[in-house]
């Protein structure tokens, strides 16, 4: 970061801690604790630990006045659950640090999934851009564009509305309602309305994503070719 800053562009750095997975090793001498004893709580306190050092250097740097920080997540200390896709493990945090973008701090809870990062993150630097995500800016977006697309072992998912439409091998779909932060939802025999809207939603997602990465045009395109390709797709039952 410091040689990216040197040279006067625009940088951006990405990177990923697996300390919360076993073998749980940490190194030595960062924490009180024997990292011998190869415990899940204790290789959170060392990532916790390690975080921590990360901001308070990066607070020394000349960078630190014009860059975003985002530390988030991707799934909940333990995925478990007896539903084919337990959303209620996959409630994940996501802190933006900066004091180019955060003037004073706050909390706010809302709908979103990790493919909304990026159009947050860009809409932070307040320039126009050109984009293919499929997420949306979590700060100005309206609600009503708000859903969660979900991956587990095998299956898909979207959820939006207290919906989960979830797409499973062999063609399998099952169809849950409730509020995953208030309790576990409930299967519905029958979806309704809306969750059929959701389904075909989610299968022009998942089908135009596909479509899109394995004929390599996903990528923005000045001359919008792709976006014509992109509304030429034939959907299929998944």
């Amino acid at each position: 970061m410091r040689a990216a800053h040197a040279s006067g562009k625009p940088f951006f750095v990405t990177t990923m801690s697996v300390s919360n997975h076993k073998p749980y090793t940490y190194p030595a001498g960062r924490i009180t604790e024997d990292p011998q004893a190869k415990k899940r709580d204790q290789v959170v306190k060392y990532a916790d630990y390690a975080l921590a050092r990360f901001f308070d250097m990066a607070r020394r740097e000349p960078f630190w006045t014009n860059t975003i920080f985002a530390v988030v997540a991707d799934h909940g200390a333990r995925v478990y659950g007896s539903q084919t896709i337990p959303i209620r493990s996959y409630e994940i945090p996501m802190l933006i640090a900066g004091p180019a973008v955060v003037k004073t701090a706050r909390h706010a809870s809302m709908l979103g999934c990790q493919l909304d990062v990026g159009p947050t993150l860009l809409g932070l630097i307040g320039r126009p851009y050109d984009s293919f995500f499929f997420g949306c800016d979590l700060l100005k977006d309206p609600q009503s564009r708000r859903r969660v697309l979900l991956h587990h072992n095998r299956s898909v998912g979207i959820y939006a509305e207290e919906r989960l439409v979830v797409f499973s091998m062999n063609k399998k779909r099952e169809y849950y309602s409730g509020d995953p932060k208030l309790g576990q939802l409930q299967l519905v025999p029958a979806p309704d309305e809306r969750m059929k809207e959701l389904e075909r939603d989610a299968t022009a997602l998942f089908q135009t994503a596909d479509s899109l990465y394995m004929t390599q045009n996903f990528r923005v395109n000045p001359s919008s070719t792709v976006l014509r390709e992109s509304r030429a797709f034939k959907f299929s039952d998944p």
